[in-house]
């Protein structure tokens, strides 16, 4: 079920590096893939998705969008910083959550939805 996203009106898509967002890196198209979508990568801080499987230091690809649905792992710009969660909304509010045991509300007008994970990317050193 796709949402429309009322709370992310004021979201440039077309510029995306006015966007309110520091630490991402800029992913360009190559041959036949769609030139007009913005792709990112954002690395992950932290340990909320580790039980999907996506660890600190993991890099998410991130399709700049104004639109998700409730399955999809996404990019969300909150008061307190940015984070990667699932999100539905509720009662006027988006409920993120990490599909496991942690959950948090936030209004409408205090969140913006920066974009849907579509990859997940992980280096791994060899000594």
């Amino acid at each position: 079920m796709q949402n429309d996203n009322k709370f992310n009106k004021q979201f440039d898509l077309k510029n995306y590096k006015k966007y309110e967002i520091k630490g991402f890196r800029d992913i360009r198209a190559f041959g036949n893939e769609n030139q007009s979508e913005k792709i990112v990568g954002v690395h992950v801080i932290g340990d909320s998705l580790n039980n999907i499987g996506i660890f600190h230091g993991d890099l998410l690809i991130v399709k700049i969008t104004d639109k998700h649905a409730e399955e999809n792992l996404c990019v969300w710009e909150t008061p307190n910083g940015r984070t990667a969660k699932f999100g539905y909304e509720k009662f006027g509010e988006m409920m993120l959550h990490n599909k496991a045991d942690w959950s948090q509300s936030w209004k409408l007008d205090e969140i913006k939805l920066f974009g849907v994970v579509i990859r997940m990317e992980r280096d791994f050193l060899i000594k």
